[in-house]
């Protein structure tokens, strides 16, 4: 799991009954952020519910951030915020709060994250010419890849050996 940029941890422990949470957005693209977020937080294994540790998430708009991937988290009494500037820094802001929740016993430490990627291009290669995997498998290869925070997946589909989809209209395709 890649490491944060930046990372401090307090000395206070805020206590949350409940390892699920509740999501609310405030900024641009509401819609879309709350439906990503939810999506980190489920591939984590994190359930939403009405009664989870508060999750806010605001986007803001700053020119000067050159990494449109980054955000900072923050962990207090209040619960969980996230500061973005893009879909995709919520996104990872959402990944990285729920690491932190599933790792946790009900208690969280205080805590503030400042994060931003080493490198733009953080792929995955899979070769499914060569080796046969299962559609079930793949999915789950994919929610790996989000929570390690990998953002281009490389897919291997076809080469001289064979092709491995079915096009209806091509059937010679998958029989030669």
């Amino acid at each position: 799991i890649p490491k944060p940029f930046s990372f401090e941890k307090g000395n206070k422990i805020i206590n949350f009954p409940s390892k699920s949470v509740t999501i609310s957005v405030s900024g641009d693209k509401q819609k879309d952020i709350l439906n990503k977020s939810q999506t980190a937080f489920s591939i984590a294994g994190i359930n939403t519910s009405e009664n989870g540790i508060p999750v806010i998430i605001q986007m803001i708009s700053d020119n000067d951030i050159s990494d449109k991937e980054s955000y900072t988290l923050l962990i207090n009494e209040n619960g969980i915020h996230i500061k973005a500037t893009t879909v995709n820094g919520a996104f990872y802001g959402c990944v990285s709060a729920a690491q932190v929740i599933k790792n946790s016993n009900g208690e969280l430490h205080e805590l503030s994250i400042k994060d931003k990627p080493n490198h733009i291009w953080r792929g995955f290669l899979l070769d499914t010419c060569r080796s046969f995997y299962s559609t079930a498998f793949i999915k789950k290869m994919l929610d790996a890849c989000a929570l390690h925070k990998l953002n281009i997946f490389h897919w291997h589909l076809t080469d001289d050996q064979g092709w491995r989809f079915e096009v209806p209209g091509y059937p010679k395709l998958t029989e030669t």
